[in-house]
């Protein structure tokens, strides 16, 4: 006969009045339930109820009174001084059977509420699976509608264990690609090399890439094999067919600041200005060509550098991705270079304050800025601490104005994509690069709004830790 109840009641036509009148019954059950366990001198559960029906009818004077809120004429809210304690409980029932039926009174409430569910979408869907969740935590059917699986006795988001299998395997494809990339072929430098007066001797030809240099030949060949790997792995991250490659030459120079001297004022395409500010940094693109050259005598920047222009081209030709999108072109970069490389150096971000976690530090001061360090646990750091990330003000800065905290989080953003929604990945960059709002980008492919996203994400970073 239950059975039968539960069909029928599915098959009802869903609408508001409806579940209203179900949340209206419902608190009237929250009501009866709290003067019961008043009367059977369990407080404890006469105040739960009563935080539960203050959800449902906020100037509810009994059970604000009772929970110690003052409602305040001025600012029109209700307030409480200080952290409320449940006073101790009374000879009464036992604690056993109060809870036997606060969980029959929330339970089966859920239950008759997740009927509702799939008709509803969007912002209402959310909402009603969050209300649920507040006054039945523990109710398996929306704990499911949550996107939650158990793990022994503990809840956690279904993306949790299957992000650290996916990471694993992004991990071990990127080294096979790397190993996999063909040979490059050798040939004569070309007109545009010779411009910047200095014998290369050799150039070498990718799958995707040129590169020459006056560095040994084998940190040539090393670097293209990461260039040339960029493009397979983006579309692996992204799960997009082959995209088109945008081909560049990178020349790699050993001599310094010294040596770049000489190439960009003998290259005829820097003015002094444009040449001026490149000498200021430790590489450049050639004005209106796609050649970038870089003179930093570390030969492990030199090729996180390279790797770093490889998946920039990838995403501006691919989503329209520039600098102006901080979030998405300094966290895809970090997160894909450091699947390349093994090292997250090259940023755009202002060099100001990296967080000042020891090991962090000690490996910024080696020149790798933290390449070895956890950036996960940093980031849920972070979102613990008395000033958390602004995710609204990052999603809205270019790369101009990033701080070194901000790439932690901006690199974390792109492992959630990539590692627990990739599905979600490349339509989400696709709306960014038409400068969608990121609420209705976050809403339209990930199901949440920007503080659902916040929340989701938190949790994530926490229970990976676990």
């Amino acid at each position: 006969m239950r059975l039968v109840f539960l069909v029928v009641l599915l098959c009802l036509p869903v609408t508001a009045d409806e579940q209203q009148e179900e949340r209206q019954r419902f608190a009237r059950r929250l009501e009866e339930f709290a003067s019961w366990s008043a009367r059977n001198g369990q407080r404890g559960f006469r105040d739960l109820a009563y935080e539960a029906l203050i959800l449902y009818e906020p100037n509810h004077k009994k059970a604000r009174s009772t929970l110690k809120y003052r409602f305040n004429k001025k600012t029109q809210s209700w307030e409480r001084k200080g952290s409320y304690r449940a006073p101790p409980n009374k000879p009464g029932v036992s604690r056993e059977d109060a809870t036997g039926r606060w969980r029959e009174l929330t339970e089966s409430y859920a239950t008759r509420m997740l009927a509702y569910l799939p008709e509803l979408k969007g912002a209402d869907r959310r909402r009603l699976i969050e209300e649920l969740l507040a006054v039945a935590p523990d109710h398996h059917g929306a704990r499911k509608k949550n996107g939650e699986v158990l793990q022994g006795e503990k809840w956690v988001l279904a993306i949790t264990p299957a992000a650290r299998e996916r990471r694993r395997e992004l991990e071990q494809t990127a080294r096979k690609l790397r190993e996999k990339s063909p040979p490059p072929r050798p040939e004569p430098p070309d007109d545009e090399d010779r411009r910047f007066g200095i014998d290369f001797g050799k150039a070498w030809q990718g799958t995707s890439a040129r590169g020459l240099g006056t560095v040994p030949e084998d940190a040539v060949k090393q670097t293209l094999r990461v260039a040339d790997t960029a493009y397979p792995l983006l579309n692996l991250l992204f799960g997009t067919g082959k995209t088109p490659t945008v081909p560049f030459t990178f020349y790699l120079l050993a001599g310094g600041s010294k040596e770049a001297k000489k190439a960009l004022y003998s290259h005829k395409a820097y003015l002094p200005a444009d040449r001026n500010f490149a000498l200021e940094l430790t590489g450049s693109w050639v004005p209106g060509k796609l050649r970038f050259v870089t003179w930093d005598e570390n030969a492990l920047h030199r090729t996180d550098t390279i790797g770093r222009q490889a998946i920039g081209l990838y995403l501006r030709h691919r989503f329209a991705i520039t600098g102006k999108h901080g979030w998405a072109y300094e966290g895809v970069g970090l997160y894909a270079n450091y699947l390349l490389c093994g090292t997250r150096i090259n940023t755009s971000a202002l060099r100001t304050g990296y967080t000042q976690d020891p090991k962090a530090l000690e490996d910024q001061r080696r020149g790798v800025k933290f390449s070895k360090t956890d950036w996960l646990a940093l980031t849920h750091k972070l979102f613990i601490s008395d000033e958390p990330p602004d995710l609204q003000l990052l999603f809205a800065k270019d790369v101009n104005t990033l701080t070194a905290d901000d790439l932690l989080v901006c690199y974390s953003i792109a492992a959630f994509l990539f590692e627990c929604r990739p599905d979600a990945a490349a339509p989400l960059l696709t709306d960014c690069g038409k400068d969608v709002a990121i609420h209705a980008a976050l809403d339209k492919h990930l199901g949440v709004d920007l503080a659902g996203f916040e929340r989701r994400f938190r949790r994530w970073l926490a229970e990976r830790l676990a």
